[in-house]
C-alpha cells in the first residue's frame, strides 16, 4: 500500500486534517498557532493555486516522502529536529479530492493534476533538498524541511480515519535503517 504523509501539529483535533481557512473558522486557537508557521513567508497563505482554483490558505499539504526520512536526513547532515508525530496516510483517502502534485524545481513551480491510480510513494529525496538541508545546516539556520519535496496539494479536508501515527525521534538512526531494510 502506498502512502502520504502529514506532521501532526502539537494541538489536534477532530478526525481529518483541515485546511487553515477551516481552521479559522472551527479552531481559531489552533489557526492561530498554525498560522505562526507562515510568519516568514505570509504571502505564500494568499497565493493562487489556479489549477485547484483556491488559495494556499484553503489546502492541505502531504508529503510524498515519509517525513522520517526527510528528518533524518537533515539531522545527518547537521540541522537541529525534534520529536514529531506524523500521519502516515493511505493514499485511499484522497479518493475522489481534487488534488495536483506539487513540484519545486530549479526555481519553477509545477502543479499537475493528480490522481491515485498508479501513486508511487517517492523513497528518496531530491538533490536540491538535500543541499538545501546542507546549506541552512552550514548557516545555523533552521531550514523549512519540505523545501524541494514534492507535495500532493488537496483542496478539501483529510480524512485520518484509516491513518497510523508514527513517530520521529532525533538520533534515532535504527528507525531509518529498519525502515529502509523493509523496502529492500
Amino acid at each position: 500500500m502506498e502512502y502520504i504523509y502529514h506532521i501532526k501539529p502539537e494541538i489536534f483535533k477532530g478526525d481529518s486534517i483541515l485546511p487553515l481557512s477551516e481552521l479559522k473558522e472551527e479552531y481559531p486557537e489552533i489557526y492561530k498557532k498554525e498560522y505562526k508557521k507562515y510568519k516568514d513567508r505570509v504571502g505564500d497563505v494568499d497565493r493562487e493555486i489556479l489549477p485547484l482554483k483556491t488559495t494556499w490558505e484553503s489546502i492541505v499539504n502531504l508529503s510524498t516522502i515519509n517525513p522520517i526520512m526527510i528528518l533524518t536526513v537533515a539531522e545527518l547532515l547537521g540541522n537541529k529536529t525534534d520529536a514529531t508525530s506524523i500521519f502516515k496516510i493511505p493514499i485511499s483517502a484522497l479518493k475522489n479530492k481534487d488534488c495536483v502534485l506539487y513540484t519545486y524545481s530549479n526555481k519553477k513551480e509545477s502543479y499537475k493534476k493528480f490522481n491515485i491510480n498508479g501513486y508511487e510513494e517517492g523513497d528518496k529525496l531530491p538533490k536540491e533538498s538535500i543541499e538545501y538541508l546542507f546549506k541552512e545546516s552550514k548557516r545555523n539556520k533552521k531550514p523549512l524541511i519540505f523545501e524541494y519535496i514534492p507535495h500532493i496539494l488537496v483542496a478539501d479536508n483529510v480524512s485520518i480515519e484509516d491513518a497510523v501515527e508514527i513517530e520521529y525521534e532525533p538520533g534515532n538512526f535504527n528507525v531509518m535503517a529498519d525502515a529502509f531494510l523493509k523496502e529492500v
